[in-house]
């Protein structure tokens, strides 16, 4: 595993985040055929809301999780770790 796996790993989750949180509010804002917004669904709103902040909360202390990937033993058999 590369240095930068965990980054792009990262990045990947932070873009699906903004990805959902997009569709969520397209829903929301864009006009339906009557002119008038369609509602989001609360479930839809919340996890929108909860991938989000997860992602800002990450982009605030990158290194954390690297910091917990590096304290991870390697898994046996898998090909991680020094030979």
């Amino acid at each position: 595993m590369t240095r930068s796996s965990p980054l792009l790993t990262l990045l990947a989750g932070g873009l699906l985040a903004a990805g959902y949180s997009f569709r969520v509010l397209e829903r929301i804002v864009s006009p339906g055929p009557d002119e008038s917004p369609a509602p989001a669904p609360a479930a839809m709103g919340l996890s929108a809301f909860a991938l989000t902040a997860a992602a800002l909360a990450l982009g605030m202390v990158p290194w954390l999780p690297l910091e917990l990937l590096a304290a991870a033993p390697p898994l046996a058999g898998l090909g991680g770790g020094a030979p």
